[in-house]
């Protein structure tokens, strides 16, 4: 087999979708090399369609979370292959089928995010959860069911509560189907003040030289330019992130007399 799917697989992943646009990509490489030469697929393109069923699998367990799978969380998981993944032809066929697939199956929740969590890095997995967001409200409304099914996920997947917080602070508008009633969330800056310890990881009895050991590390990790390549909307949450980090450091430091 030679590298040339698989390459164009992976240019396809990064140009739209970041990380896990590469792995997704991969896989429709794989399909597109073997397109013409197999009645079927590969066993290489059947390993990597396992995986991108396990993502696909993830995003349509949140869609029938609450019991409601309509047209509109479909069409926003299959968008996101196509508009952001930029899949044509038979990769949005295959896509398309893994979707359909998927409802008539059960959600084994801790196996998914195990064999996501396995191949994702931890920005990768925050991008993940805050596309689950999207597909739950895209029907104009955020249910009680919905947000445990991804709060269950999220914590599997190994994400932190702060950033879990963050990621679903934008989306607490929909609750109780508040977007239709033109109900909207307070700005992020008259939110009720966090830990400053807790955004940090620490505890209030930690040294100095702690202090500055997280808030360079939270800093650094956190940093927008760290994902630029997912998108603006990632971009705003690293944001919000870092900014959350900076004020949390700046307020210890202010009470501690420390520079």
């Amino acid at each position: 087999m030679n590298k040339r799917g698989k390459l164009f697989g992976a240019a396809l992943g990064y140009t739209f979708g970041g990380p896990i646009g590469a792995l997704i990509g991969a896989a429709i490489g794989y399909a597109v090399e073997d397109d013409g030469k197999h009645q079927g697929y590969s066993k290489g393109s059947r390993k990597e369609i396992a995986y991108v069923e396990k993502l696909v699998l993830f995003l349509t367990g949140a869609a029938k979370a609450d019991g409601r799978v309509g047209p509109e969380k479909l069409r926003t998981i299959s968008d996101f292959f196509r508009d952001q993944l930029g899949y044509r032809e038979r990769s949005e066929e295959l896509v398309a089928q893994l979707i359909q697939q998927s409802l008539c199956k059960t959600i084994d929740l801790p196996a998914i995010c195990a064999a996501v969590k396995g191949r994702t890095v931890y920005e990768e997995r925050l991008f993940l959860v805050q596309l689950a967001y999207k597909v739950v409200v895209s029907d104009g409304v955020l249910f009680g069911e919905e947000e445990a099914y991804i709060g269950d996920g999220a914590r599997l997947l190994g994400v932190q509560e702060n950033d879990l917080a963050m990621i679903a602070y934008p989306f607490i508008r929909f609750r109780n189907g508040g977007a239709r009633g033109g109900c909207t969330a307070p700005s992020p800056d008259k939110e009720a003040p966090a830990d400053p310890y807790a955004i940090l990881g620490l505890a209030p009895v930690c040294g100095d030289e702690e202090v500055h050991k997280a808030y360079r590390s939270l800093a650094n990790k956190y940093h927008p330019d760290k994902v630029l390549h997912l998108g603006h909307e990632f971009v705003d949450l690293a944001n919000r992130k870092f900014t959350q980090i900076v004020r949390a450091f700046e307020s210890i430091k202010k009470a501690r007399g420390i520079n």
